[in-house]
């Protein structure tokens, strides 16, 4: 992620583990955007207006979430995800 790839220009990241079906509540980030990286497990992050749009992200897989995008995480699997990310 970039400022060339996305037009980045501020980022700060956490590392998380998600216990099995517990979600995040919904925020968004003012001033920054939103990655998140899963080094382990799955994680189901709806995003957007509304929260009507939706990912999945396995193991290795990167979501991307511009500035002010409302998003929610959630660990819909049996096993504990690990992650990186502005949550």
């Amino acid at each position: 992620m970039s400022a060339q790839s996305v037009g980045s220009v501020g980022l700060c990241a956490h590392l998380l583990a998600i216990p099995p079906g517990v979600r995040a509540k919904a925020h968004r980030h003012a001033g920054h955007e939103t990655a998140i990286y899963v080094i382990e497990g799955e994680t189901e992050v709806w995003y957007g207006e509304d929260l009507v749009e939706h990912a999945v992200a396995g193991t290795d897989d990167f979501v991307y979430i511009p500035p002010g995008v409302p998003h929610v995480p959630v660990n819909t699997s049996d096993e504990l995800s690990h992650l990186t990310g502005d949550l």
